[in-house]
């Protein structure tokens, strides 16, 4: 073989060196979709209406808070969940167990200070917090929700006149099951309206 027919060593080098380049950007780039499409997704942000007329098949359930006015319901389909509602005396209020049924975590809708949001904070390897709002713009509480290093996810919401809701951390397919029902939140109509 001649000079002519045999591509130069240096060719060759860059050739190798290019390879190598465009290799390393692909599994760059493989690496940040995949990190993208396993990181646990943010919560729906919610945006409160006034309540519509309960569907059909559906118990609403309110968190009384100080001001009635302000309280908060949230619509639950009886066929999937199960309400469970009990009393204490101090601080004195109401909470609501909402569980799907066949299933033990409850979603907690409460007239005070959830029970495990401490615990939340201590173990959570991501934290976000963002404003709840009427639709005509008035904030009237906060969103928080984050994720563990498991990648469980755990929300809670909490009001400006009292009232908490929120579930404890979860797999991802019953954490956005429970959203259902945070996200059917909505403002009663005073009376005589």
């Amino acid at each position: 073989m001649s000079s002519e027919q045999t591509p130069s060593t240096g060719v060759l080098q860059m050739r190798s060196e290019i390879l190598i380049a465009v290799a390393l950007l692909s599994a760059s780039f493989i690496c940040t979709c995949l990190f993208a499409a396993l990181s646990p997704q943010a919560a729906p942000t919610l945006l409160i209406p006034s309540c519509r007329e309960v569907p059909p098949n559906t118990h609403r359930i309110s968190a009384r808070a100080l001001d009635l006015l302000d309280g908060i319901a949230f619509d639950v389909p009886e066929t999937d969940f199960v309400v469970k509602t009990g009393t204490q005396d101090m601080p004195p209020g109401e909470v609501h167990l909402v569980t799907l049924r066949g299933r033990s975590e409850p979603l907690e809708i409460s007239d005070y200070d959830l029970s495990f949001e401490q615990e939340l904070k201590a173990f959570s390897a991501h934290e976000h917090r963002r404003e709840v709002r009427t639709s005509d713009g008035r904030k009237i509480g906060e969103d928080h929700w984050g994720y563990l290093t498991t990648g469980e996810r755990w929300r809670y919401l909490r009001f400006i006149r009292g009232g908490e809701e929120g579930y404890r951390p979860l797999v991802p397919k019953y954490a956005a099951l429970l959203d259902k029902i945070i996200n059917s939140a909505c403002l009663p109509m005073p009376t005589g309206q």
